[in-house]
């Protein structure tokens, strides 16, 4: 059975949103930025999504491993990625309000974040870069032998111990080509401020998208809750222990309402529904939950606008001096718990790099085939036919070889 909603979590709002209002500073900016960007990455995973299916995903930890990749190159490559990562116009700055970020999640015991590069043997990065990542990573570059069976355990063994053990196996092996990997983990165990009592919890009803209704575990905590119900869209605010985190919740009047509320949802709504929810006294009946989640970061990144990075034009000239130089694989696993006490949530994300050409597709075109020759436009088609026998030009000097007597 897999179930959808949306869960938003909060570090002071997404590391304090703007307002709202026009002349916003840079950090105001770079905040709204941020939630924008959240909002968009969370709707287009959840657009290629079975309906039926959960998502976990997180924004931080891709961003995270965006900048990287934005610190590593140049030029329109650096143009893409930071367009994706909607810091275009937002000031010089941001790279150092992602340092300050990083530091202030790192203080707090609920949440840790890490950043880590790996790189194949012989190949070398830039120490300008290296710098560049003092905030990303506690650890120097280290090199491994990307041919050795045993060499993607080193990496995965890094995100699992970053995540207490619940992200594995993120990288299964490495290609003849592939020449280092820049990964991000981000780990979050928070308790409730006001914990649900388990002998409270009973087997309820979940009212699934198609209208079907599933038997599930049902947490119960009648409470003051941070809460807003208009235009139909109900929002809730659960506070962690000592309030430095909270889960909101947005969900529709009706499940049949749910697809619109998530394609609709956007920074401003989720700011305002923030700004006008007050305490109050609510009979909070949720269901419990754990599920895990993979995504190909790639196809993501080209609806983002990113095409550059992933082919022999990339210019990564800003981490090393090789050339051709492209982003092969990219991908995040996510997985999500939440039950009677808190919550626990860990992500690992990952940007393989390779040297040479990308990969093709081989589509030899030895066996009959049907062609059409077509106006794109209109769809026209001007000729249709097939070929089973292939024949060359007799009147072709370059083809003449070509002729096979029978």
């Amino acid at each position: 059975m897999k179930l959808r909603f949306v869960l938003v979590l909060l570090s002071s709002f997404l590391c304090g949103a703007a307002s709202g209002a026009e002349d916003k500073t840079p950090p105001e900016a770079q905040a709204e930025a941020s939630l924008e960007f959240a909002i968009d990455v969370f709707q287009k995973v959840a657009s290629t999504a079975e309906a039926d299916e959960n998502v976990v995903f997180s924004p931080f930890g891709f961003y995270q491993t965006l900048e990287a990749l934005s610190l590593a190159t140049a030029g329109e490559t650096k143009a893409e990625i930071d367009a994706a990562m909607k810091q275009t116009g937002v000031g010089e700055d941001w790279t150092a309000r992602m340092a300050s970020v990083i530091e202030k999640l790192n203080a707090d015991p609920e949440v840790s974040v890490a950043g880590g590069v790996w790189v194949n043997k012989g190949f070398k990065l830039k120490k300008s870069y290296i710098d560049s990542l003092a905030h990303f990573t506690d650890q120097e570059a280290l090199e491994l032998d990307f041919s050795d069976p045993e060499s993607p355990g080193v990496i995965n063994d890094w995100f699992e111990q970053k995540t207490n053990g619940n992200i594995k196996d993120l990288i299964d092996s490495f290609g003849p080509h592939e020449i280092f990997v820049i990964g991000g983990a981000v780990h979050f165990l928070g308790e409730w401020e006001r914990s649900f009592d388990p002998n409270a919890t009973y087997e309820g009803e979940f009212e699934a998208l198609d209208g079907e209704r599933y038997s599930t575990p049902m947490m119960a905590l009648n409470e003051h809750f941070a809460y807003r119900h208009s235009d139909e869209v109900h929002y809730l605010e659960l506070d962690y222990r000592d309030r430095r985190y909270s889960m909101a919740i947005v969900f529709p009047d009706k499940a049949q309402g749910y697809l619109d509320l998530e394609k609709s949802l956007n920074a401003e709504k989720l700011t305002a529904w923030k700004n006008d929810a007050r305490m109050t006294d609510v009979m909070l009946h949720m269901p419990k939950f754990a599920f895990e989640q993979k995504v190909d970061l790639i196809p993501l990144m080209r609806e983002m606008g990113v095409e550059t990075a992933f082919s022999i034009g990339a210019d990564f000239s800003r981490m090393t001096s090789t050339t051709m130089v492209f982003i092969s694989r990219a991908f995040q696993q996510a997985t999500l718990k939440v039950n009677e006490s808190g919550t626990e949530a860990a992500a690992g994300t990952a940007a393989v790099g390779a040297m040479g050409m990308p990969s093709y597709i081989f589509f030899p075109l030895n066996r009959p085939f049907i062609y059409f020759i077509r106006e794109n436009s209109t769809g026209e088609i001007l000729f249709i036919g097939r070929v089973v026998k292939p024949k060359a030009d007799p009147d072709d000097p370059d083809m003449k070889a070509q002729i096979v007597e029978e």
